[in-house]
């Protein structure tokens, strides 16, 4: 089969890592993730976020009082899907995340019942838009954004949750609006009316993201960036060895082979 005839999909969260490292983002894609590695990190916004929409589905309970249950799913869950393993820092670590998310729900709940609720409104959206690119020959060719919205509103309104403290993460993740910006107009024609950063632990809780052309247009132009270096099959490990100990791919990245009949580790260009 040519390269162009396989499909090719690009998430958000694939495009973010083909930023920081090729190599990353083409084991990801292949499905090489350590399943032994520490998702810790990541548990405070799945579990927020597993509460956001379960209690968007059924407001009968106080979204708080989801949380413990969630939890424990979760950590069982991980394991059992090969997600990762969730290894608590301290012996009270698992005990100040769970007050840390209930927390998040009791400041996220009037939120959602400004900006969410009094309409219709479509939680965790997936989706699956063809939009036309160059390819390496310079013809049209099909591609697929592929992911999921966290809060579509209105059929016009995007929202994402983020469950940090850190008052400067907006600026990383930004460009996941323009991303389901791009994505909506794909599907209905028109930009997004309005929409942002739900941040309910930050001093500014709810972040407005209004995309620019110019946005939208550095944004396509990355998708057609990840493509080509795709079909090229240019997947090389990026320059310096910074976070590589934490990657969840590093066990099946090139730079870290071990060398056969040795124990050795070959560090490629290095």
């Amino acid at each position: 089969m040519a390269e162009y005839e396989k499909e090719l999909t690009v998430s958000w969260s694939r495009l973010r890592a083909w930023e920081e490292c090729k190599s990353k983002a083409h084991l990801r894609a292949s499905g090489l993730r350590n399943k032994s590695s520490d998702i810790r990190i990541f548990a405070p916004g799945t579990i927020s976020d597993i509460a956001m929409r379960d209690w968007l589905n059924d407001q009968s309970r106080p979204m708080r009082d989801l949380i413990p249950e969630i939890m424990d799913k979760h950590e069982a869950s991980a394991k059992e899907t090969g997600e990762g393993v969730i290894r608590w820092k301290s012996s009270t670590d698992r005990k100040q995340v769970l007050q840390w998310c209930m927390r998040l729900a009791d400041e996220l709940v009037p939120i959602l019942e400004e900006k969410v609720t009094p309409y219709k409104f479509e939680v965790g959206k997936r989706f699956r838009t063809p939009i036309q690119i160059p390819n390496l020959s310079g013809e049209y060719q099909k591609i697929y954004l592929i992911g999921e919205m966290d809060l579509f509103v209105d059929d016009e309104d995007i929202w994402d949750l983020k469950a940090t403290e850190n008052e400067s993460y907006w600026r990383k993740t930004s460009g996941q609006i323009t991303f389901y910006d791009v994505v909506k107009h794909a599907l209905t024609g028109s930009f997004m009316r309005s929409g942002g950063l739900i941040q309910p632990m930050c001093k500014m809780k709810v972040r407005p993201i209004e995309p620019s052309p110019e946005d939208r247009k550095l944004l396509v132009s990355k998708i057609v960036q990840y493509a080509h270096s795709v079909w090229r099959k240019d997947f090389a490990p990026k320059a310096d060895t910074a976070g590589c100990d934490y990657c969840d791919v590093k066990h099946a990245c090139p730079r870290f082979k071990v060398v056969p009949g040795s124990r050795k580790v070959s560090l490629l260009g290095g």
